[in-house]
């Protein structure tokens, strides 16, 4: 590389947007990281790379222990990873998308499970006229504002995997839902589709908000139960066994069902476990999304 030519911010651009993940042994983070004199170690390395190169053109005319000196690379510091959701966002600062996951993968079940409306699909309400309707998105913008007369309301943008959409708040709601207000909140929100009161000239319909819920907590909030469906002709010691042992590893508040269905006599029988409480974690989930016998939902 030549660094006549791509300078430190260009570099720590690149880095912080994931161009030299390749580098298995440095994660992002380190490259930021600065020592005493309050040098990253990006600096460390720009200074390796031009005394390397001044070492290879000047070798003629110095010795070997002078070029050695030069090969000695800056040892790799270590620090505090970058949360998640500050590695996505200089992604999407930098480069307009986010790279390498998406801040609301980690509620993929909330989302799959307690939403039935997408944030591409409010775009055109005529469509939704007096529907309850649940969305769920990440807030990326929020402005706090002051009507002509005084009044306080304010705006926040939500972004799902399929659009973004801007809500405003006024009055009561406002002063009540504020708290949910803050960039980076990932965001259940209930609501009904309603007609514009205040427009007497125009059949006019916005989405009401109702509730909001932070999708951190949703989960433990709304998953009462975890039903497990399996077909008697799987179920044996092994499959007994997997299932047990997962589910003990997440004790929580909801209940675990079953239903144990024949396939060849289209019956099914519904059970649910007295004593066995789980919290439906991201890791419980990978292990149902992986599992070939087992199919599940939440309620």
């Amino acid at each position: 590389m030549n660094l006549s030519i791509v300078n430190k911010r260009s570099l720590e651009a690149l880095a912080m947007a994931g161009g030299v993940d390749s580098f298995e042994e440095i994660s992002r983070h380190q490259y930021f990281i600065t020592d005493k004199d309050n040098l990253s170690f990006i600096d460390h390395l720009i200074r390796y790379g031009n005394l390397v190169k001044t070492q290879q053109t000047n070798t003629l005319f110095d010795d070997d222990t002078s070029y050695q000196k030069a090969q000695k690379k800056p040892n790799i510091p270590k620090g505090e990873e970058w949360a998640p959701l500050y590695r996505l966002n200089k992604e999407k600062e930098l480069i307009g998308i986010y790279l390498s996951s998406h801040p609301l993968d980690d509620f993929k079940l909330e989302i799959k499970n307690f939403t039935n409306c997408t944030l591409a699909e409010l775009q055109n309400l005529d469509n939704m006229k007096n529907r309850e309707l649940s969305v769920a998105g990440l807030v990326t913008e929020v402005r706090h504002l002051t009507t002509k007369t005084g009044r306080p309301f304010g705006a926040f943008i939500l972004e799902d995997y399929s659009d973004s959409y801007k809500f405003t708040l006024f009055g009561r709601d406002y002063e009540e839902m504020r708290k949910f207000m803050y960039e980076g909140y990932s965001l259940l929100i209930k609501g009904t589709v309603l007609q514009n009161t205040w427009r007497k000239d125009a059949e006019i319909w916005e989405f009401r908000i109702k509730s909001m819920v932070v999708l951190n907590n949703a989960r433990e909030d709304i998953v009462q139960n975890l039903s497990l469906r399996v077909s008697l002709s799987d179920i044996d010691e092994e499959l007994i066994r997997e299932i047990y042992e997962e589910t003990e590893k997440f004790p929580g508040k909801a209940r675990v069902r079953f239903s144990i269905y024949d396939e060849s006599e289209g019956i099914a029988v519904e059970l649910f476990s007295r004593n066995k409480l789980v919290s439906v974690t991201n890791e419980l989930v990978r292990f149902l999304d992986d599992h070939p016998l087992i199919d599940y939902r939440v309620s």
